[in-house]
Parts: structure tokens; sequence; C-alpha cells
């Protein structure tokens, strides 16, 4: 027997089952990145004021001149805007979405690897994951899914 989804009980959780039927994604992974990037603080500020939100977007870009996650998601809005949830939840989901779709296209089906993606930025490959110490993010995201 299916033990029901926990989900429903979480902060902003039709933002999140909305953001996951527009981009294909499971809810379930949604609210488990925003539980480990912000722990469903909409005022989420971090990586030295430069990723925003309950998803932790980066809206800055780098030293390198490497557009910001936000940007490469075609999102044109002040960076302050994404602490609004249903703004931040919806391109970090796209993001997200963007991740798995990469990966699953390469023949990667492991959720992990486009979890450990969303959270190292577009630069990750799934070669390099190991090499990363960032597994350790999608172990606790995937703690968290497990919850729901």
């Amino acid at each position: 027997m299916l033990r029901p989804s926990k989900l429903k009980s979480l902060p902003y959780a039709q933002i999140i089952e909305s953001a996951g039927r527009k981009h294909n994604v499971d809810p379930r992974l949604i609210a488990s990145i925003i539980k480990i990037e912000s722990n469903f603080d909409t005022n989420a500020i971090g990586d030295g004021g430069t990723s925003f939100g309950l998803m932790q977007v980066n809206c800055t870009a780098t030293l390198t001149g490497r557009l910001s996650t936000a940007r490469v998601m075609g999102y044109r809005g002040a960076c302050l805007d994404l602490l609004i949830p249903s703004i931040g939840i919806d391109i970090g989901t796209a993001y997200l979405a963007k991740q798995i779709k990469r990966y699953q296209d390469q023949g990667y089906y492991n959720i992990e690897i486009p979890v450990v993606a969303y959270n190292t930025g577009s630069a990750f490959t799934a070669d390099h994951r190991l090499k990363t110490g960032t597994n350790n993010y999608a172990k606790r995201v995937m703690a968290f899914y497990r919850t729901l």
C-alpha cells in the first residue's frame, strides 16, 4: 500500500506542485531541493549575495563573465524578485528540468546526477561528480525525498 505524500503539508505545496506539472519534474524532488537549499526560508540569500530564494537560484554573473543560472533560464527580472516563491520556484524548477533532460539525453537516469548538477551549476559534468565532493548534497536531497 502506498503511503500518502507529505508534500501537501509543506509550505508552498501548491506552488511546488504547479511548477512540477509545468516543467514535468516530481514535486517531491523540488520540495527536497528547497529543504536543503533554504529550509523553506523565502528570504534566503546565499553564496555571498548571489543566490536567492527558496531554491537559491544564482542571479549574478560569475567573475569569468558566465551568465547566472537565472539569466541562462531567460529570467530578466530583478534578482530580489527571486525571493517571491512563485518566481523562484518556477525558475529553479525550470533549471532542474533542464539538468534532468541534459543527463537523460546522455543516458544517465540516476536522478542524483542532475541534482548535483543543479547544485554545482552548468559547468558540472557527470564524470566530475565524485571529484567535487558535492555528492553529499545529492544524498541529503534524496534522504529528504524519501521522507515525502
